[in-house]
C-alpha cells in the first residue's frame, strides 16, 4: 500500500505530486471498462489479469527502478530515467491520431510504441 520514496520525489522534480498516493490492487478495477490496458514491467505483464472486456492491450517493457542496485544517487538518477522512458512512450501514444487509425492499426501502434 505504498508508493516507493524515490518514485515520489522523482515525480515531484516533474511537477507532479504523488505523495498522498498509494499502490492498489487490480481486484478494483477488473469490472471497469477499459480501452487499453498496458502494462510496463516484466512482473506485471506475467502476472496480469483479463479485463474482462478490454478492447486491446500492449506491454512496454521497462526495468523496475525500485529493483536497481547502486548508491543513493545511482536509485535517484535510474528512477529519472524510468520516469523520463515512460513519458516519452506516453507522449508518443498522445500524438497517434486515434481517430483516423484503424482499430487494428491503433493497436500496432500502441505496440510499436513500446519497442522503442
Amino acid at each position: 500500500g505504498f508508493v516507493h520514496p524515490l518514485a515520489i520525489s522523482t515525480m515531484s522534480e516533474m511537477g507532479i505530486d504523488i505523495s498522498h498516493n498509494k499502490s492498489k490492487s487490480l481486484d478494483l478495477y477488473l469490472h471497469e471498462p477499459w480501452d487499453l490496458i498496458i502494462t510496463v514491467c516484466d512482473k506485471a505483464k506475467e502476472s496480469c489479469p483479463i479485463f474482462p472486456g478490454q478492447k486491446s492491450s500492449a506491454h512496454w517493457s521497462f526495468e523496475d527502478p525500485a529493483e536497481f542496485d547502486g548508491s543513493e544517487d545511482e536509485k535517484k538518477a535510474f528512477f529519472a530515467k524510468i520516469a523520463m522512458e515512460i513519458e516519452n512512450r506516453i507522449r508518443l501514444l498522445l500524438d497517434l491520431p486515434e481517430d483516423k487509425l484503424s482499430f487494428e492499426d491503433y493497436q500496432r501502434e500502441v505496440r510499436r510504441i513500446g519497442l522503442k
